[in-house]
């Protein structure tokens, strides 16, 4: 059931522009989180972000939605 193909934002079928811009929103989040912020709010947004990509990582990956589905659904969690 699904596959067992690489899950990371590194293999994703998208621009590599798009790849890049995902991948260092997500690390620029976490280092804050871990870093600079002190407030809990910040924090659990950056969580919230974090947790939301691998969620719809795990349902591309079981055939839920589809590539295109995917990455729509992780630019939008960056973005909001």
């Amino acid at each position: 059931y699904g596959t067992k193909k690489s899950r990371t934002i590194r293999d994703l079928k998208a621009p590599q522009w798009s790849q890049y811009l995902m991948s260092s929103a997500q690390f620029h989040a976490t280092v804050h989180c871990i870093l600079i912020s002190d407030t809990l709010s910040v924090q659990i947004a950056a969580l919230t972000v974090v947790q939301l990509s691998a969620f719809g990582m795990t349902m591309r990956r079981k055939g839920f939605i589809s590539q295109k589905e995917g990455v729509f659904l992780y630019a939008l969690v960056l973005l909001a």
